[in-house]
C-alpha cells in the first residue's frame, strides 16, 4: 500500500445545515477540528430525485441508472408487479472489492446495503447492528458476533417501529437511539485498537432512527406531556447531534497515527412535509382519462387495512416471505391496466410515477416519442400547479424531474426507473386544510393531520463530507457522491476511473432546472 490507513465515519441522514451551524457556535467541537484540516463541503445526490438509492450508487460506485436500487420495493415491468430489490436481479458490486483485490485490509461496520463479502473475507465485516434499515446481522468473521455481545452487550438499536408514535415511544426511542451511537462508538474503538487496517468505514444508523421520529413533536399531543419529558424531547436533536460529535472524536482518537479522517453523510434530515401517502390518489385524479383507475372492492379494503395503525405496528413481525407474497399478488392486480396510463410506483422521500408503455409494460397502452413525451411533460406541469389549501397555499411539489432527461436511456437499468420524480417543498401536510388538484378538484382534511409513518422527520437530499477527503480541486463545481470516491481511493493508494469533478448528470440536471426556471 501506498496511502495512508484511511478511516470514514458515516453519519447517516445527519443534516449538513445543523452541523454547519453547531460547529459554528461550539456544539459540535470534533466535527470543527476536522473541518479546518478539510473544509466542510455539501455534496449532491449522483441523479436528482432519487434520494432513496443514494447509498446505493455510493456503495456500488455508479449513479443509479446503472445499478438501479431506487427503493426497496421496484416495479418489474418483465413481471407486472413490484418486488423486493435484490442482488440477483440488480446490480451490487462495491467499490470496496477493488481495495480486497489490490491486497489492502478493510474495515466495514454498519455501512447501509452492505453486501456480504464471505467467509474468506480479510477484514473485519460486521452488520445488522445499529442500521436504521433492516439488514441480517451479519459478522466477518462469524465469530467476531459473540464478542461483541460479550464485550458491549446486545446492540441497542431496535427494528423501527413503522407508523404512529406514543410519547413513550419517542423517549424510548431516544434512550435507546444515543446508547446505540455510545455503543457502536466503543466497538469502533475496539477494532480500531485491535485490527491493523488500511481502510475502516463506520456509519452511524441511529442518528438515521432519531431523524426520523425525533426531529420535532408534530405527531405527538405535546400538550399532554409532563414538563420533564416535554424537555427531553424538545432538545432530542440537539442530544443527537451532540452524541454523534462524541462519536467522531472517540473514533477519530482510535484511528493510526498519521490516519486520515473524512466525517460525511450522503444525505440530510429535515422536517417531513408528509404528503407521500397522499401521492397514489394524486396521481389517480391527474393522470387524464383512465390515469390510473384502479380495482375495486376488495383491493380497497386490502390497502386500507394495510394503512391501519395495527397492520404498521404489526409490519416488524410479519415473516418477510408473506410480506413479499402478498406484495406482488396485490400490485399485479391494483389497477385496470387496460385503460390505465400512468400509475404510482413506492418511494419512500417524494413521488414516483410510472407510464403504462407500450413495449415495456405487460399490458401497456401509451405509445412511445411523442405520446409518452407529452404525456410526462402535461404530467409535470399539472403536479407542479397543486397547492396547500389554508394558510399560505403553497404548492406542494419543489420540483418534477423527468427522469430521461437526467439518466441515459440507455443506462443498463433504466426499466427500473420511475418515469417521473418528484421532491417536495417545505409546506407541511400538518399545516395544510388540503390540495387542490388543477382540473381535478380538492381533497379536503381537518388542520394537524398526522402522518401514517409516524416520522416527523424525512431525508433531505443534499449531503456533506469534511476532512482528509481530497476534495479541494472542484473549483467552482458541485460535486456529488460519486465524487468522493476518487479521493476515497486516492487516501489508500489506488486510482478510480472516475475523475474528480461535477458528475456529468447532476450537472445535466442542474442546467435544465436553471433553464425552467429562467422559463
Amino acid at each position: 500500500m501506498t496511502g495512508m490507513p484511511t478511516v470514514w465515519i458515516g453519519l447517516d441522514a445527519v443534516e449538513g445545515q445543523e452541523v454547519e451551524r453547531r460547529m459554528a457556535d461550539g456544539r459540535m467541537p470534533h466535527l470543527a477540528a476536522l473541518a479546518r484540516r478539510g473544509r466542510f463541503r455539501a455534496v449532491e445526490p449522483d441523479v436528482p430525485g432519487f434520494c432513496g438509492g443514494i447509498w446505493r450508487s455510493f456503495v456500488n460506485g455508479v449513479p443509479v441508472g446503472e445499478h438501479g436500487w431506487h427503493f426497496s420495493k421496484i416495479w418489474r415491468p418483465e413481471l407486472g408487479r413490484l418486488d423486493q430489490a435484490g442482488p440477483d436481479w440488480l446490480r451490487l458490486r462495491p467499490f470496496w472489492d477493488k481495495m480486497s483485490a489490490a491486497g489492502l485490509r478493510i474495515g466495514l461496520v454498519d455501512v447501509p446495503h452492505a453486501p456480504d463479502p464471505g467467509p474468506g473475507f480479510d477484514g473485519v465485516f460486521v452488520s445488522g447492528w445499529q442500521t436504521h434499515d433492516y439488514h441480517p446481522r451479519l459478522t466477518r468473521p462469524a465469530a467476531l458476533a459473540a464478542e461483541l455481545e460479550a464485550g458491549f452487550g446486545r446492540p441497542w438499536l431496535r427494528a423501527e417501529a413503522y407508523g404512529p408514535q406514543t410519547p413513550g415511544d419517542l423517549l424510548r426511542q431516544h434512550r435507546q437511539g444515543l446508547a446505540s451511537i455510545r455503543q457502536i462508538a466503543a466497538i469502533s474503538e475496539w477494532l480500531l485498537g485491535r485490527h491493523s487496517l488500511d481502510f475502516f468505514m463506520v456509519v452511524v444508523g441511529g442518528a438515521h432512527r432519531l431523524g426520523h421520529y425525533l426531529w420535532d413533536l408534530s405527531q405527538i399531543d405535546r400538550e399532554r406531556l409532563p414538563a420533564d419529558d416535554l424537555a427531553r424531547l424538545s432538545g432530542a436533536m440537539d442530544d443527537v447531534y451532540a452524541a454523534c460529535d462524541d462519536a467522531v472524536g472517540r473514533i477519530a482518537s482510535a484511528a493510526p497515527a498519521g490516519a486520515r479522517i473524512v466525517a460525511f453523510a450522503l444525505h440530510g434530515m429535515g422536517a417531513n412535509p408528509g404528503w407521500t401517502d397522499l401521492f397514489p390518489e394524486m396521481v389517480r385524479r391527474l393522470g387524464g382519462p383512465g390515469g390510473g383507475r384502479q380495482r375495486r372492492g376488495l383491493r380497497d379494503y386490502v390497502l386500507q387495512l394495510r394503512r391501519s395503525s395495527w397492520a404498521l405496528r404489526a409490519h416488524p413481525y410479519i415473516p418477510d416471505a408473506v410480506h413479499r407474497m402478498i406484495g406482488r399478488q396485490w400490485s399485479s392486480r391494483m389497477h385496470a391496466w387496460r385503460s390505465t396510463r400512468v400509475f404510482s410506483v413506492p418511494g419512500e422521500l417524494g413521488g414516483n410515477i410510472r407510464v403504462n408503455l407500450a413495449g415495456r409494460e405487460a399490458e401497456g397502452i401509451v405509445e412511445p416519442d411523442a405520446e409518452y413525451d407529452d404525456l410526462c411533460l402535461e404530467l409535470c406541469e399539472r403536479l407542479g400547479r397543486v397547492y396547500s389549501l389554508g394558510g399560505d397555499e403553497q404548492p406542494i411539489v419543489g420540483s418534477a424531474h423527468i427522469v430521461d432527461r437526467l439518466v441515459p436511456t440507455d443506462a443498463a437499468f433504466r426499466t427500473y426507473l420511475p418515469d417521473i420524480v418528484l421532491e417536495w417543498s417545505e409546506s407541511r401536510i400538518g399545516d395544510s386544510r388540503g390540495i387542490a388538484l388543477p382540473g381535478a378538484g380538492e381533497i379536503r382534511w381537518q388542520p394537524g393531520r398526522r402522518i401514517p409513518s409516524g416520522r416527523s422527520g424525512n431525508h433531505r437530499p443534499r449531503g456533506w463530507a469534511l476532512g482528509d477527503h481530497g476534495l479541494g480541486g472542484f473549483g467552482a463545481g458541485q460535486p456529488n457522491v460519486l465524487d468522493l470516491l476518487p479521493g476515497l481511493f486516492g487516501s489508500v493508494g489506488l486510482a478510480t476511473d472516475r475523475k474528480p469533478g461535477p458528475g456529468r448528470l447532476a450537472a445535466q440536471a442542474m442546467e435544465q432546472d436553471a433553464l425552467a426556471r429562467a422559463s
